[in-house]
């Protein structure tokens, strides 16, 4: 089986610039060296930070790979700190602007300009990508915000559109009930929606009923873990494959194939690197490192070699789909996303997903880290079926299961605190990224020692 459609699209806008040998690996690498070229001579011309950030390489030829990964890196601190620097055009070619979550920090906010022509190549990867899912006259049901021009959920609205497919789009999920009676009135083949939302409504107690015809789920905007994989699978007995992507990215990355073996990216408009998060050298295919990509064709704000602090690899053997494309494991957890318990073990909140997302009725949770008498972890959660007090039982033991977690709590250096439910679906109501509150430091001593 081919990923003709992605295949086809990245073919097509590789000729579309330049003369290329038949589509292959080295095809896109002879095409993908000569768009860095333009993208550091674009940038260099048109944006105030580039132009000094990139000095020493303005008129310069990039001759090679090893030339390519000596550019310097652009971080989340430029995007900070620099904000209009790194635009390429007029304002008023703007078509879109995000401005993301400092999540506390005193700095600038970080904005993300995007144009016309930025946002309809993402369309068009949409577009490209949801053709391996769905076709008319099936309907397809969109459980992301979708209320601004520009957003996420716009976005795959107008790609189902242009495909011809009827678009639901009731956004993110408030009431479970409700959305599955939607999709059971309009037997939606295809849900796309954030990962815990999706997991309450199979885990809801009349998801089977309502909700017949998925043929494919693409949980998105957050990690997957694969408790919830198999729970959906389980539920519906559906396909279930992943989107990776970012706001920097331009929201549209990669996506799985039916084989679920791996990202496949949009590689004519993105070029992706895994690099050590230690040294910034690249590493080879099949060892882990930090994600950074760059764009190839954006406008309104290009990144050159952006860090995205996500750890991944890149798989050294093909897709069984035959694809050319590169294919990347999925995103597990941050590059920096460890969190570090006081004897010195560390968990990542991939862990507890793996973990308490396989008790049955679960479908999201808090996990708080505090320093009381010694370091506790707490557990807010929310229940579709089942009892409650089962439920917490089943979530304490399953902490037990993570070994760090395990081994903590027999050293005497970490206590399980309260395991409790709340009554919201979501304990966030937003796509935004779920993490382990860590409330050590706001109780933690003057010396800073916790």
């Amino acid at each position: 089986m081919q990923v003709r459609s992605l295949d086809s699209w990245i073919r097509k806008k590789i000729e579309a610039v330049r003369s290329v040998p038949p589509f292959s690996r080295a095809a896109l690498a002879h095409y993908q060296l000569y768009m860095i070229q333009r993208t550091v001579d674009y940038a260099c011309t048109h944006s105030r930070f580039y132009r000094d950030y990139l000095n020493e390489w303005s008129g310069k030829r990039l001759q090679s790979w090893e030339d390519v990964a000596h550019l310097p890196f652009t971080t989340a601190e430029h995007l900070y700190e620099q904000g209009l620097k790194l635009v390429c055009v007029s304002l008023g070619d703007i078509e879109r602007v995000v401005t993301l979550d400092t999540s506390g920090t005193v700095a600038r906010p970080k904005r993300l300009y995007f144009s016309r022509g930025d946002i309809a190549s993402t369309v068009e990867f949409f577009r490209n990508g949801l053709t391996l899912f769905v076709s008319p006259p099936e309907s397809a049901a969109v459980l992301l915000p979708a209320d601004r021009e520009g957003s996420a959920g716009d976005l795959v609205r107008k790609a189902l559109q242009q495909l011809s497919v009827t678009a639901i789009v009731p956004g993110p999920v408030v009431d479970p009930q409700a959305t599955l009676k939607l999709l059971g009135e309009h037997r939606v083949s295809l849900i796309i929606g954030i990962p815990t939302q999706v997991l309450a409504l199979a885990r809801s107690r009349t998801a089977a009923t309502l909700n017949q015809g998925a043929k494919t789920v693409i949980p998105c905007s957050d990690y997957v873990s694969e408790a919830i994989v198999e729970a959906i699978h389980e539920a519906w007995g559906c396909l279930v494959v992943s989107h990776y992507g970012s706001t920097e990215m331009g929201l549209g990355g990669g996506i799985e194939c039916r084989f679920c073996r791996g990202y496949h990216f949009r590689e004519a408009d993105l070029y992706v690197e895994i690099v050590d998060p230690e040294t910034g050298t690249p590493v080879p295919d099949g060892e882990y490192g930090e994600v950074v990509f760059t764009t190839l064709t954006r406008t309104g704000m290009p990144l050159i070699r952006y860090r995205t602090g996500d750890r991944a690899k890149f798989f050294s053997d093909p897709c069984p789909c035959g694809t050319v494309l590169k294919r990347m494991e999925r995103v597990r957890r941050r590059v920096d996303g460890l969190t570090v318990l006081r004897d010195g073990g560390h968990v990542t909140m991939a862990d507890l997903d793996e973990a308490l997302f396989r008790v049955p009725g679960v479908d999201d949770f808090e996990a708080i880290l505090t320093r009381e008498e010694r370091e506790t972890l707490h557990l807010r959660f929310s229940l579709q079926t089942g009892s409650e007090s089962e439920a917490a039982r089943g979530l304490q033991g399953a902490l037990l299961e993570v070994p760090v977690i395990a081994a903590a709590v027999a050293g005497g250096s970490l206590a399980i605190g309260d395991v409790s439910r709340v009554s919201s679906i979501r304990l966030t109501n937003s796509p935004a990224k779920r993490t382990i509150s860590d409330q050590r430091k706001l109780l933690s001593s003057p010396s800073g020692r916790g």
